[in-house]
């Protein structure tokens, strides 16, 4: 044992050492290596997000969010589109929300916008649509052209164009009860007979309620396909009546929850009746 050292302080050393190695060697025994099983692997989307960053991706202006921008909300109508909207405003993140800006602050249709990118100027989706200003993009769907109706919506018409011009984008998804949303829509400022007339893969003018509930669960479903074969792309979904979706979106967005909130646009038909109401009132005092 030649390489046994004598001086008190070099077998201090060695014992050292050897303590050391030993208590390695029963952490190494007690180690436990955890791969992620196929049920982990398939497990519901709502609950993962593509290529999630540990930090704000979004730069020094929103070093809260933990997503990265650009945001495009792709819930149909009356599914919460508004609610998020107001959601990220309360965060003092720049949304906009069916209709927006250009620079020189001239207001259009979202839609149209996005249509013309496409359709017509074969340049990115979101170029000269707010994109100067704008983080978040809500409601961007638009039926326009009164002589010639064209439709346009990012969730039916342009996926890919989403993925080609921003393959590092946030997706969101907000989804209500498929029942509640048809009976929404279909009774919401005309929305649901203009789709049926103008739009190009939705429901046509001779569908019934169960169509457009098909086509609601089928549009969501798309939304989840397409995010899962396009990793590169963040993925938040949440339910509009889920009380936990306040605390999920604070953990995953980064906004705090108490800025979610339901909220519900004017109902047109309610404008209607009190303008006619007030018309009686004035009529009434008139005549007397």
């Amino acid at each position: 044992m030649k390489f046994l050292a004598s001086s008190p302080r070099q077998v201090a050393l060695w014992i050292l050492l050897f303590a050391s190695l030993s208590a390695l060697l029963v952490n190494l025994t007690t180690l436990q290596f955890v791969f992620p099983s196929k049920a982990n692997q398939d497990s519901d989307i709502r609950d993962r997000i593509h290529a999630a960053p540990a930090q704000s991706t979004t730069g020094i202006e929103y070093p809260f969010l933990r997503v990265p921008t650009p945001i495009f909300l792709l819930s149909l109508p009356k599914s919460g589109t508004t609610s998020i909207y107001k959601y990220f405003g309360c965060g003092n993140v720049p949304a906009v929300h069916h209709v927006t800006k250009n620079e020189t602050g001239h207001k259009f249709k979202i839609g149209v916008c996005m249509s013309d990118n496409v359709n017509k100027f074969n340049r990115p989706l979101l170029k000269g649509c707010g994109d100067h200003h704008y983080k978040v993009w809500t409601d961007a769907g638009a039926i326009f052209d009164l002589k010639n109706p064209q439709c346009y919506y990012p969730s039916v018409h342009g996926l890919d164009d989403i993925v080609k011009d921003y393959p590092q984008a946030t997706i969101m998804l907000v989804v209500r009860n498929t029942t509640n949303w048809v009976h929404s829509t279909k009774w919401w400022n005309g929305i649901r007979p203009n789709m049926e007339r103008f739009c190009s893969g939705f429901p046509n003018v001779s569908s019934t309620d169960q169509d457009w509930a098909d086509f609601y669960e089928s549009h969501s479903q798309s939304i989840r396909d397409f995010v899962q074969i396009h990793p590169s792309l963040t993925y938040v979904e949440v339910s509009l009546e889920s009380s936990s979706t306040a605390s999920y979106l604070e953990n995953r967005v980064g906004i705090p929850a108490s800025c979610w909130k339901d909220s519900k646009p004017p109902d047109p038909r309610k404008k209607i009746k009190e303008k006619i109401a007030s018309e009686k009132t004035k009529n009434k005092k008139r005549g007397g």
